[in-house]
């Protein structure tokens, strides 16, 4: 038996894809964060400099 883990930023889920994970039998997500939005936009940004928490956090589509 194999299992598998996603560890991720969270900005690209969606509902359609999570279904997707769990159909291919994925069992486990994690989605990480740095602190408050202050923090973690400090710390973690896109390619052009900009931070993302509230990317992350927004509801799912």
């Amino acid at each position: 038996m194999s299992s598998a883990a996603v560890v991720s930023n969270g900005t690209l889920h969606t509902v359609d894809l999570a279904g997707e994970l769990v159909e291919a039998g994925l069992k486990d997500t994690q989605i990480t964060f740095d602190g408050d939005q202050a923090i973690h936009d400090r710390v973690r940004t896109t390619r052009t400099g900009k931070g993302f928490r509230a990317t992350t956090t927004r509801e799912p589509t």
